[in-house]
């Protein structure tokens, strides 16, 4: 997993803060340590509506650009009905943070 220590502890305090303490799973080329590069792919597990999700994602994104997070974050809910493609890659190589 290329996400240093320090980024992950900031990164899970933030989405606490806004969404509670929710399943958080980290996918994407950042699970690869031979990749380089790349925003953080994350998935939060909670059973909100999309409108409502989408408002505390907002609200998240606001707090890290606020707090200078140095690296772009793409965050997207994770749910049973998601698109399967993206959900398929998620359950194969997403890392629990």
């Amino acid at each position: 997993m290329r996400l240093p220590e320090a980024l992950k502890n900031d990164l899970v305090s933030s989405i606490y803060s806004v969404f509670g303490p929710v399943p958080i799973l980290l996918f994407g080329s950042r699970v690869h340590d031979e990749k380089r590069g790349g925003d953080i792919d994350i998935a939060i597990q909670v059973d909100v509506p999309p409108a409502e999700f989408e408002q505390k994602r907002i609200a998240l994104l606001t707090m890290l650009t606020r707090r200078d997070f140095p690296l772009p974050v793409d965050i997207v809910q994770y749910y049973p009905a998601m698109p399967e493609l993206l959900k398929n890659e998620i359950d194969r190589e997403g890392i629990r943070l």
